[in-house]
């Protein structure tokens, strides 16, 4: 299938929708980042002590699957829209555009009022720049 190619105002117009899962996304982040690090810790304990904390850390494991298959559900969601997620913590995400007939995106954030930002595709998000009229 070939790529679906959004304008600003249609981008735009995602973001209600988008906002929700990205919001969800980052918390899910935030709490495999902290269910990761609790694992490393009581492994780490299990090994320096010698007691063995299996149940603990099969739970923690199962926990951390259930949140990794439900990210990974998220992503699939927002990809499907034809939107690439490209940060979690941040909420980035990139809507393919053309400009000018080259291929580019429009870049947002969690936090930004809308679509204001394009960059072309080999800069990423250090090649934003204002998209005149929009944004910022």
């Amino acid at each position: 299938m070939p790529p679906r190619y959004f304008t600003v105002d249609q981008a735009n117009r995602m973001l209600p929708q988008l906002i929700p899962l990205l919001e969800e996304l980052r918390a899910m982040k935030r709490q495999l980042d902290r269910l990761r690090e609790e694992q490393d810790a009581l492994q780490e304990k299990a090994r320096a002590n010698g007691h063995h904390r299996a149940a603990e850390i099969a739970d923690l494991a199962g926990q951390i699957e259930r949140l990794v298959n439900e990210s990974g559900e998220r992503i699939a969601q927002i990809n499907a829209l034809g939107v690439q997620v490209k940060d979690i913590e941040m909420g980035l995400i990139d809507f393919p555009s053309l400009h000018r007939g080259k291929r580019v995106y429009l870049c947002w954030k969690l936090g930004e009022p809308s679509v204001g930002f394009w960059h072309p595709i080999e800069s990423g998000y250090a090649g934003r720049q204002p998209i005149p009229g929009h944004g910022e």
